[in-house]
């Protein structure tokens, strides 16, 4: 049995992975686009938790999920609606109203 060269070994090696990249980090790119995911928050949902915030000042954001879940104002982890308050330039409570 006749081996191909050894230059011809090292082209399909490089050819290999100047496709993969290391780990297929330049393929990841191209199979997992950033798309809209089914948990991110809808419009309407982020302008509920801005609306709701003002009228309650001295809760924080963990009181202000539960508070609005009990009302029916919208169903949302406390992580988001942190992530909803820092982002439209409220500062979030440290902590909740009569706790020292």
């Amino acid at each position: 049995m006749t081996w191909p060269p050894a230059s011809a070994i090292l082209a399909l090696a490089r050819e290999a992975r100047g496709k993969r990249g290391r780990c297929g980090r330049r393929e990841r790119a191209f199979k997992n686009p950033a798309l809209p995911r089914d948990h991110w928050l809808e419009a309407w949902e982020q302008q509920a938790i801005v609306d709701f915030a003002p009228a309650h000042p001295r809760n924080g954001y963990r009181r202000l999920t539960f508070m609005m879940l009990d009302q029916d104002v919208v169903a949302v982890s406390p992580a988001s609606v942190y992530r909803v308050l820092a982002i439209c330039v409220w500062r979030p409570a440290r902590r909740a109203a009569g706790v020292t």
